[in-house]
């Protein structure tokens, strides 16, 4: 006569092989991710905004994405997205010209919907989709909306692409003063 089958010893023995195989697959596949800043060296800072009275404020909500930005088909993530959408936003809504109403009762609130990067075959295409709201300060009162949109490749053996990624944040802010300039006296 045979021995009766433990199923529960045989089980667990199961169970604790499939354990081991999913951590040795998982550990496998991960590998380290390489966070590249796209903000410039404290060596070449970005120029400063002045903040005074008639300047337009610029509130950045970034919570619609996922950051730090992944760079598709590389270990590559991009930090400081947030940072460097809002310089390149306020540096191009502060040149100096006329505006045909008074900034300093607004404020600007962007919204970042969309950021994609990938890389392949040396080349990087980094796009960027915001929505932008004109508010009053006073009451939160809504004055006009509008949506921006830019896409920029480069090669992606210099910086890494950071300059694909800075000249998208770029495009948008001149989009988005083109259109605050643009607007009439509310």
């Amino acid at each position: 006569m045979s021995k009766p089958v433990d199923t529960s010893r045989q089980r667990r023995r199961w169970s604790a092989h499939r354990r081991a195989c999913w951590i040795v697959a998982v550990n496998w596949g991960c590998s380290s991710v390489e966070l590249v800043s796209v903000m410039p060296s404290p060596a070449r800072p970005l120029p400063s905004v002045e903040h005074t009275e008639n300047v337009l404020r610029v509130q950045l909500d970034t919570s619609s994405i996922r950051l730090p930005l992944h760079l598709n088909g590389t270990n590559v993530a991009f930090t400081d997205m947030d940072r460097a959408l809002r310089s390149a936003i306020e540096q191009a809504i502060t040149r100096p010209r006329t505006h045909p109403f008074n900034t300093a009762a607004h404020t600007l609130h962007v919204e970042l919907l969309g950021a994609q990067a990938e890389a392949s075959a040396g080349r990087i295409v980094v796009s960027l989709f915001v929505r932008a709201t004109l508010r009053r300060k006073n009451g939160n009162a809504f004055v006009a909306q509008t949506h921006a949109h830019a896409t920029q490749s480069g090669s992606y053996t210099s910086s890494n692409g950071v300059d694909a990624v800075i000249n998208c944040a770029s495009t948008i802010g001149a989009e988005l003063e083109g259109w605050v300039s643009g607007l009439e006296q509310p």
